[in-house]
């Protein structure tokens, strides 16, 4: 699987909850993979190993939205440092075919830029 596969397999996970999502939202130079908009804004970065790196993408986006996240594949031996991610407010998101799991709740934030600018 490489990470567009994964990131397809999410957005498509995500609409069949209802969450409207657009992909590749540009923000500045970078972009963000996954904006999905429900009852709130959630920005989501979607790796398939590097979590410290995904993590920092969803630092910094976590200023432009309610919540941000880091989505990895399913992997009962991955290793991640809850106590880091807690600490930058960074939740993550596990996923695979049979759906998804919100094992680590992002901070909630009151701005909602991205949601606004995508118009999710």
């Amino acid at each position: 699987m490489t990470e567009w596969d994964a990131e397809e397999l999410l957005v498509m996970l995500l609409e069949r909850r209802g969450w409207m999502v657009v992909r590749q939202v540009g923000l500045g130079q970078k972009h963000v993979d996954i904006v999905a908009r429900l009852d709130e804004t959630w920005a989501i970065e979607v790796k398939l190993d590097r979590w410290k790196r995904a993590a920092h993408q969803a630092f910094l986006n976590s200023r432009y939205v309610h919540r941000s996240y880091v989505a990895l594949p399913r992997n009962p031996r991955r290793k991640l440092d809850m106590e880091f991610l807690r600490e930058l407010g960074v939740g993550v998101i596990e996923f695979d075919e049979d759906g998804f799991d919100c094992v680590l709740p992002a901070l909630r934030r009151s701005v909602d830029y991205l949601g606004r600018e995508c118009h999710v």
